[in-house]
């Protein structure tokens, strides 16, 4: 996993590079979702016996290329257990680059995870494929590969996404996701539900 780590830093600080010396800092697209989680059991972890949680998803982003093969974005997270009155039990932020061709796409992200006691820097890579259907809906999937820079966290999690979107306009998409997450510490399933405005 050493390699994975030093693609995600070299692909997120090229393109860091990259964008800083175009000096266009207009972004492309405006994505905010709202989350849904829920707890299923599996062997590593038997009892599902965290609370279902709710929260919120935001992600700015900007193409780097006229072709729209390579972007950069940065996103942010924040989930809270149902029933709590604190603040979010946990967020995540996160800067990523992707590349992508011909429908299929390659996201590689670096961030922080982020809890009222602790926090600790992650890495994640996520293959994936899109597919127009016409010009309104299209359909997509992937599988992200998520973990921290500290073993010492053990949280590894293995993702499988399944979305469809509705292009409601030229400028704005309605998005449906299913996650299926497992992980050392939580296995989730989950809904996103959000728009997309596009610049």
């Amino acid at each position: 996993m050493k390699f994975l780590k030093l693609l995600a830093i070299l692909l997120l600080t090229s393109s860091t590079v990259a964008w800083a010396d175009g000096l266009d800092l207009k972004p492309d697209w405006l994505m905010l979702q709202y989350e849904y989680r829920t707890p299923y059991a599996s062997a590593p972890n038997p009892l599902a016996t965290k609370p279902n949680s709710n929260g919120a998803y935001t992600n700015i982003g900007k193409y780097l290329d006229d072709g729209h093969h390579i972007a950069i974005d940065v996103g942010l997270e924040g989930l809270a257990a149902n029933g709590q009155t604190t603040t979010a039990t946990f967020g995540r932020i996160d800067t990523g680059l992707t590349l992508s061709y011909n429908g299929f796409f390659l996201r590689s992200a670096v961030g922080e995870k982020f809890t009222s006691t602790t926090k600790d820097g992650f890495y994640s890579i996520e293959p994936g494929y899109k597919y127009t259907i016409n010009d309104k809906w299209k359909v997509w999937g992937s599988y992200r590969y998520r973990t921290e820079f500290n073993d010492a966290y053990h949280d590894d999690t293995n993702t499988v996404k399944a979305g469809v979107i509705y292009s409601i306009d030229n400028k704005t998409d309605l998005g449906v996701t299913y996650l299926h997450l497992h992980g050392d510490s939580t296995d989730q399933n989950g809904v996103n539900v959000g728009f997309t405005w596009r610049f």
